[in-house]
């Protein structure tokens, strides 16, 4: 990031001349840089001074990294390791977690740490400007200045978003990460009501997951989020719904909301709860981040911070033959029972691993991993033999199969933790893994299915038919069930989130450079093939959907995908508060009105 009047023009220089040479201001489209409607240095420099000098003008991360902003010695803390920083990436307006999202490889706009010096850097669809909004003011006056100057506005929280809706071309973005309050009530009344609803925890809209555990863990209370050190709690997870290992005991994370603060496309900031502007609230509660308005602060219900116990069990084999695939038919054969006892389970699948060569570093083919993490809140009578019926099913593929040549093929291990804080503040450092080029897919798939004769076995076999490069994985999350199931919470998730028991997603990547053509193939292999045999996991008549957070960016029936039924009163609550289209995100509501960026109105 560079500072506000320190501007790079050979930066943006690819920007400026991709944009429509000749283009003229229209109604239908936003304002593009090259355009006599672009705002002038002394518009921008005016929004500087009216939001406390907190704007500024943003390069792309791996700028330093070719000429002529070329930085040895930054450069090089970057390509050794501080490029897959997340904390790093969720601070700097010119970054997101994921690398593909950063470029815009159809207009050939690049700017890859690691790639050569000498490959133009191109603005991709990094914002050319930013505010770090430190205050509800401050988005207040950036809204109205996007909104003046028909500038396309962004929102980005910390970046965590596989669809890269908190990076867009030509835009204005505002950074919620400044807004970092935390305020724990013993009994919280929301706006409107007249008693108090009990404790609750209200946050900042630039919040890490691993700020609030810390600061829950101090209080000795939870709340329900996510399992990552810095996502934004209050940002597209929650809005999009929020999984969590927490989800069977108390619900999804948008099940907990009490509350939201929001600024709206009007530029008003409003509250949003179950007694003032109702239907902004029920789109909120999981009809997807930065669509809607900018969150400025959410307000969790607070719970009892009770014991954890959580189990791993990690398997390796010679390859992903038909033994490695039975043990996954074993998993779900025995997930519903665990799930009963109210377990959370996050495994992952990697049918080959690659490491270095402990000789010379060179890539050595490795073998077929599974690993499943499970966890259950307070109360385990019952749960050990439930747990053990799985252990005893791996085991017994093991003995069957022969194969094993060491204990350490197979591990098995079972924690207890005095609360559920003491695990998160202990497992959450402040660091995730971002950086690198990712896309995936995904699919709900119903407890009624998993528990159907020959269903584990029809998961099984339509992993095995899912190709993988080395290192690439399929994650089945169980976090639904149990409150997920019963909730009587009405809101804009999709609809057979009551119905699913296992959210299963493949994740996809590719190193930085890779040719526009060959990121292409990988995507239309995960839209077009992988996907459709994930989404075939279904009973008759069932109608399951994805979880928007983490699913297919190129989605090509979104609507039906990420909200179902829901989609046409979130369309309607949309131009309700949003007429303009002030908010588009990639595959968000009202979105279908939009070319990919969200530059120009179709039609």
């Amino acid at each position: 990031m560079t500072q506000f009047w320190a501007f790079s023009f050979v930066v943006l220089a690819g920007s400026l001349l991709s944009a429509a040479s000749g283009s003229k201001c229209s109604t239908r489209c936003r304002c593009l840089p090259t355009e006599p409607c672009w705002p002038s240095d002394a518009d921008w420099q005016s929004l500087n001074e009216t939001v406390g000098g907190q704007l500024s003008q943003v390069s792309p991360l791996g700028a330093v990294c070719h000429d002529p902003s070329y930085n040895a010695d930054v450069c090089n803390e970057l390509v050794m390791g501080a490029t897959y920083n997340s904390s790093l990436r969720a601070a700097d307006p010119g970054a997101g977690q994921w690398a593909n999202w950063e470029a815009w490889g159809e207009k050939n706009e690049t700017c890859y740490v690691g790639t050569q010096r000498d490959i133009r850097c191109g603005q991709g669809r990094v914002s050319p400007y930013s505010v770090a909004a430190a205050s509800a003011n401050d988005i207040v006056e950036a809204v109205k200045f996007a909104t003046k100057h028909n500038v396309r506005l962004v929102v980005k929280n910390t970046g965590h978003d596989f669809a890269g809706r908190s990076l867009a071309p030509h835009s204005l973005q505002v950074q919620t990460r400044p807004m970092r309050d935390i305020k724990f009530a013993q009994d919280f009344v929301p706006d409107g009501a007249k008693k108090g609803v009990g404790p609750a925890v209200t946050i900042g809209a630039g919040v890490q997951l691993f700020e609030l555990y810390q600061f829950c863990h101090k209080k000795n209370v939870t709340v329900v989020a996510g399992f990552s050190s810095t996502v934004g709690a209050a940002g597209g997870y929650i809005q999009g719904g929020g999984h969590s290992i927490l989800s069977p005991w108390k619900g999804l994370a948008s099940d907990n909301v009490l509350q939201y603060t929001v600024v709206t496309a009007y530029g008003n900031h409003v509250t949003a709860n179950s007694h003032q502007n109702k239907d902004l609230f029920w789109a909120l509660r999981g009809g997807g981040g930065g669509t809607f308005g900018i969150v400025t602060s959410v307000t969790f219900a607070a719970h009892s911070n009770p014991p954890l116990t959580s189990f791993t069990m990690d398997i390796v084999r010679p390859t992903a033959d038909t033994a490695f695939w039975k043990l996954v038919e074993s998993l779900y054969e025995n997930i519903p029972a665990l799930n009963d006892f109210g377990t959370s389970i996050s495994s992952l699948i990697y049918p080959e691993t690659v490491a270095p060569s402990p000789v010379d570093g060179s890539p050595e083919s490795g073998r077929a991993l599974f690993t499943v993490r499970g966890f259950l809140v307070g109360n385990t009578e019952g749960f050990p033999s439930a747990l053990t019926s799985l252990e005893d099913a791996w085991r017994a593929e093991d003995s069957d199969n022969g194969t094993l040549s060491a204990p350490a093929d197979f591990r098995f291990n079972v924690t207890t933790f005095p609360s559920i804080t003491d695990f998160y503040v202990g497992y959450l450092t402040g660091e995730d893994r971002g950086g690198a080029s990712t896309l995936i897919g995904s699919h709900l798939v119903s407890r009624d299915f998993i528990a159907s004769p020959g269903g584990p076995a029809a998961i099984a076999d339509a992993f095995s038919k899912i190709k993988l490069s080395p290192n690439e994985a399929i994650s089945g999350n169980v976090v639904a069930g149990g409150a997920v199931a019963s909730s009587k919470v009405d809101s804009a998730v999709h609809p057979s989130w009551k119905r699913a028991l296992s959210h299963m997603m493949i994740v996809r990547g590719w190193e930085n450079g890779t040719p526009l053509n060959e990121q292409r193939a990988l995507q239309e292999e995960i839209t077009n093939v992988q996907v459709p045999i994930l989404q075939a996991l279904e009973l008759p008549g069932e109608e399951m959907g994805a979880y928007l957070n983490e699913a297919d960016a190129y989605e090509p029936d979104f609507q039906r995908s990420f909200w179902g039924a829901n989609y046409q009163r979130l369309y309607k609550i949309k131009e309700k508060w949003d007429p303009r289209g002030v908010f588009i995100v990639r595959k968000g509501v009202g979105s279908e009105n939009w070319d990919e960026e969200g530059i120009c109105r179709k039609g």
